[in-house]
């Protein structure tokens, strides 16, 4: 008996979707086909050596997926937030290659977009025209963004899924319609934007427009049952969900490093030493040099403690013609076996663990391939 009430809740489920909206559907998995054709067989180009960049975030993700939170502390551990290794060791977990999770994630982002679209238009050509725009956006298939293993690749399908979710909520309620499945999808997407990157503070004043505007029509319509309570849920959920996720942040890097922070911006440390250098006078100092030389070598003057570190700071890490070198040595692409680079270049990886990003990256018999490019 349940599996008959369950075909039939499913043909009912396909009833209600009009052939309009069937043919739509169909022509967008075909996009999605003709997408993945075109960009899942790239090579990852991956940068292990950029230590606060790709390399944080696959050492992040290994650590993450061997249950060692985010890792042993370095100078790096806490630079970045933290969700996009998150995201990576959940794609491990699915068994989804990388750059077809990322396509996925695009392609569910331009759904939201086309179908908010979808409720004020009855041109029934323009949804496929802007589907087609955004999906195949040149900018989706750039080799800087689209094939690293760095945040920026799902940033732009994070920023569209929140949005684009919390204005179908706007919608919705403005045409007294459910919200609820779209509304929980903006706070899932809010919480991901907000530990995506560090500047995520932007998208507060859009949301919190939406939200009077939301609030405005709830308050309107006497039709709504519990209004208040509403309203209240509008702007308390996802500022709720937001402090809740972030204090687990917070409380797992307690036990881990003894910092109760997010990131190491936030420690008072980092903000005593960026206060002071901030103060100093400089004659160096540009809009993209905050530690010029003149202010170095003026704290080494006043502080033993600082002058420690002189001999690591100036041949090593300020060493114009060291970190020269560095920037010439091979980067490394991963891509999956009999495709890409030189095949005497191509060195086989052992045999993969459970947790191995290489399954992250592609499927199959992954490979690195080292290049100049």
């Amino acid at each position: 008996m349940a599996k008959v009430r369950g075909g039939k809740a499913k043909l009912d489920f396909l009833r209600r979707i009009s052939p309009e909206t069937r043919v739509f559907l169909i022509f967008t998995i075909v996009c999605l086909l003709i997408k993945l054709a075109l960009t899942s067989w790239r090579a990852i180009y991956a940068i292990p050596n950029a230590l606060s960049d790709d390399g944080l975030m696959q050492n992040t993700a290994t650590s993450v997926l061997d249950l060692h939170w985010l890792g042993a502390f370095d100078a790096f551990t806490l630079s970045k937030r933290s969700m996009f290794p998150f995201y990576l060791g959940l794609v491990n977990a699915l068994g989804i290659p990388l750059l077809v999770a990322n396509e996925l994630l695009y392609f569910a982002a331009v759904l939201v977009i086309v179908f908010l679209l979808k409720k004020y238009t009855n041109k029934k050509w323009l949804p496929y025209v802007v589907f087609g725009l955004l999906f195949f956006n040149p900018a989706t298939f750039a080799t800087a963004v689209s094939v690293r293993i760095y945040r920026d690749a799902i940033f732009p399908s994070v920023v569209l899924i929140c949005l684009g979710s919390l204005f179908h909520v706007l919608t919705n309620i403005k045409k007294q319609q459910p919200c609820k499945g779209w509304f929980i999808t903006y706070v899932i997407s809010l919480v991901a934007f907000w530990f995506l990157r560090e500047e995520s503070i932007w998208i507060v004043p859009i949301v919190l427009f939406c939200s009077v505007i939301i609030a405005f029509f709830i308050t309107k319509n006497k039709k709504v049952a519990n209004r208040k309570k509403k309203i209240l849920g509008l702007f308390l959920i996802p500022i709720f969900s937001v402090l809740v996720v972030g204090l687990g942040f917070r409380f797992c890097n307690l036990a881990a490093y003894g910092e109760f922070v997010v990131t190491e911006d936030q420690m008072s440390t980092y903000r005593d030493f960026y206060g002071t250098i901030g103060k100093i006078n400089s004659d160096e100092r540009t809009d993209t040099i905050d530690f010029p030389t003149d202010v170095r070598y003026k704290i080494y003057a006043v502080s033993p403690t600082f002058a420690t570190l002189e001999d690591e700071i100036e041949n090593n890490i300020f060493n114009v013609e060291k970190n020269e070198q560095r920037d010439e040595n091979p980067k490394i692409q991963c891509c999956p076996q009999g495709i890409g680079g030189a095949a005497d270049n191509r060195i086989p990886l052992p045999a993969p663990k459970k947790h191995l990003l290489s399954q992250v990256l592609f499927s199959g018999s992954p490979c690195w391939t080292r290049t100049n490019d």
